[in-house]
């Protein structure tokens, strides 16, 4: 047999297809295989696709969203405590006698100013400046 199966028909029933050295079925991979091979790579490709945009999208998004829910929440609970503490503060500067007639609205202003410091000095302690944990310069 000289490898390509040309010859006398009887060398053409015993050589075997394919390159001289190779198995018989050589010839039947490589034309049947390449398209499961490529639809398998196309989906793992696809599978590969998905998972990198669920880790680079999804992910970070449910972090946002704890992110931007726990910091609603604590700003909504911090503004309620605050009205109530400048309300609290107005009624007991209201009570004092040093207050009546004229100075009247002297207890307007001082917790109109006591409001304002506090809002300052909470929002001098907002420094995250990413969502990112790693992006995070302080």
């Amino acid at each position: 047999c000289n490898g390509n199966g040309v010859g006398f028909p009887e060398r053409r029933r015993r050589c075997p297809v394919g390159r001289p050295g190779l198995d018989s079925g050589w010839l039947n991979e490589r034309v049947s295989s390449p398209t499961t091979t490529e639809a398998s790579s196309f989906r793992e490709l696809v599978d590969m696709v998905r998972t990198y945009a669920r880790q680079q999208t999804v992910e970070p998004l449910r972090g946002v969203g704890r992110w931007v829910a726990f910091g609603l929440f604590g700003g909504v609970l911090m503004t309620i405590g605050l009205v109530f503490l400048g309300l609290g503060a107005l009624r007991g500067l209201q009570s004092l006698a040093v207050f009546e007639g004229g100075w009247s609205f002297a207890p307007y202003f001082i917790v109109l100013v006591a409001s304002v410091i506090v809002i300052a000095a909470t929002r001098s302690r907002i420094f995250v400046t990413s969502l990112h944990p790693r992006d995070s310069s302080r």
